[in-house]
């Protein structure tokens, strides 16, 4: 295995676990076994389930294979089929009248968003981001004793969800590269206070202040390292990193948590990712899937891989 230029006590002993576990042929493993799945006739739920667990599956493998040899050989295809199957997965909930999304306070897929960059998949990172905002309209009403629940503070919840829609307009006007309403709607998520090793490094993005955009993923970085959760690799900061070489000369420190590879990956193309993969693949066209799933089913009533 190939050093690592820094990697944290934290990252060191999430790998010896990788290694230990053989992580990456249980992913392997997973994923083939929910490729040969048939879904016919069952809910839209449990269909959006089984492309979400596709999608899971299919981004564990790179970065699996990455905590346990150093290498990212094929990573831009898993990539590709996370995204295919997270947008069929999307897709299928935007279909289901019945779905409600979980209430939360960020975005709920950061992942997706830059392993579809990563891999030249653009346009439908800024479709997941549109089902972000479609899932924050169609949150779960909080509920107390079967009622609405009232003692939710009003003003923190209209707060919340403004951060949250903010957080989704910033994201896209950054991959379509439109600096002045990512600027302007950056100022407003300041008024919020947003997470300010984050707003440091899009305004240093947007600024192309190397140096300072330099200094500003070393704080996020971290941040990232000391939290208890912290993964295989920063996903903001890879995308960061991502977006700021299409603007301007930039060079990535290799990092354990985020390497510098990942940002040359070559494009992706849906079309050879059978081939690439060496697996048969379903079928990713939501309109196509829908006749042959039950709508009158309701309900994940599925079994556990």
């Amino acid at each position: 295995m190939k050093q690592t230029a820094y990697a944290s006590k934290g990252w060191k002993a999430l790998q010896a676990d990788y290694i230990k576990r053989d992580l990456h042929a249980l992913h392997v493993q997973k994923l083939h076994s929910r490729l040969s799945k048939d879904i016919s006739g069952v809910s839209l739920e449990e269909a959006a389930i089984h492309y979400g667990f596709l999608s899971h599956s299919a981004i564990c493998i790179p970065a699996a294979r990455y905590m346990q040899t150093g290498v990212l050989e094929h990573a831009e295809s898993y990539f590709c089929l996370s995204t295919l199957a997270k947008q069929t997965s999307c897709g299928l909930l935007a279909h289901n009248p019945r779905w409600e999304s979980e209430r939360t306070s960020k975005l709920q897929m950061p992942d997706s968003i830059t392993a579809a960059v990563l891999c030249g998949l653009t346009p439908a990172a800024l479709n997941l981001l549109a089902f972000d905002r479609m899932a924050l309209e169609r949150e779960k009403t909080p509920m107390w004793n079967g009622r609405p629940d009232t003692r939710i503070d009003r003003k923190q919840e209209e707060r919340r969800k403004r951060r949250r829609a903010l957080e989704i307009d910033l994201f896209e006007s950054l991959l379509r590269q439109e600096d002045k309403p990512a600027r302007r709607t950056l100022a407003e998520l300041d008024s919020l206070r947003y997470t300010p090793s984050a707003s440091q490094t899009i305004h240093a993005l947007l600024d192309q202040d190397g140096p300072r955009f330099a200094d500003a993923v070393a704080l996020h970085m971290r941040e990232f390292r000391q939290g208890p959760d912290a993964g295989e690799w920063n996903d903001f900061v890879l995308l960061m990193e991502f977006l700021y070489q299409k603007r301007d000369a930039y060079q990535p420190p290799d990092l354990a948590d985020a390497p510098a590879a990942l940002l040359s990956l070559p494009e992706c193309a849906p079309s050879r990712l059978e081939e690439r993969l060496g697996v048969p693949l379903p079928s990713f066209d939501v309109e196509a899937l829908l006749p042959v799933l039950d709508l009158s089913k309701a309900g994940p009533n599925f079994q556990q891989y």
